[in-house]
């Protein structure tokens, strides 16, 4: 639950008072389809020059890469920011749209849950990180 509490800072977009509990979000979470491509606009890292994405919190992500650059620019007005580009890879990690609760109508937003593995890939697109997600294996 702590997770998805970090989410709300990280997509103060989302309206809360429309969720009846953080359970409620949880509950629908289901596996993504495989091939998705998502989108996660992240600040600079503070201490290093590598952006770290934690596969133990909720990930707030966009269908549209327009959207989270969007985002980016608005909250990170220092101009410094990294989009990453996520391919949803077998076994997919859960998640759950969550659009029709956002702050902003035309947003496509997608909550990623915690527990998925992170592989960087080493292809660039235009100076987008690329990661492959899937589900964490035990």
């Amino acid at each position: 639950m702590r997770a998805l509490f970090r989410a709300r800072e990280q997509s103060p977009g989302f309206r809360w008072e429309l969720a009846e509990s953080v359970c409620v979000l949880m509950k629908n979470m289901v596996p993504l389809p495989v091939g998705t491509v998502l989108w996660h606009a992240a600040p600079p890292p503070l201490a290093s020059k590598t952006t770290v994405l934690d596969p133990t919190d909720v990930l707030p992500t966009s269908t549209v890469r327009e959207d989270a650059e969007a985002y980016a620019n608005k909250n990170f007005t220092s101009g410094e920011w990294r989009l990453f580009r996520l391919h949803i890879s077998d076994p997919a990690p859960y998640g759950v749209a969550i659009a029709g609760d956002s702050f902003y109508e035309q947003e496509k937003e997608v909550l990623l849950a915690p527990g998925f593995e992170i592989e960087y890939l080493k292809n660039k697109i235009e100076g987008v990180i690329c990661v492959s997600v899937s589900n964490v294996t035990e």
